[in-house]
């Protein structure tokens, strides 16, 4: 396939073929629990939360530690070398 025959992320879809459905799948059933997919969000939620405060957390130590950073260069700046 060539990057002229490549379709764009944003191509239509409808004149593309599925082919034939997949017989091996005609008896698989979604016997899931009903609780299941809650479950999974769920879980998924709980990691992105975690992930938010890990990012939070760490953007505030590093703000903090530039703030405290800058305030050691001016004393040093302000206080000069001495010489005149």
């Amino acid at each position: 396939m060539t990057n002229n025959e490549r379709p764009d992320n944003g191509a239509e879809t409808a004149d593309v073929d599925p082919g034939e459905p997949i017989r091996e799948l005609d008896g698989l059933e979604d016997s899931s629990s009903p609780r299941f997919l809650p479950r999974i969000m769920g879980a998924i939620d709980r990691r992105i939360l975690s992930v938010e405060l890990v990012d939070a957390v760490r953007d505030g130590f590093r703000e903090m530690f530039k703030q405290y950073w800058t305030l050691v260069v001016s004393i040093f700046k302000d206080k000069g070398t001495g010489k005149q």
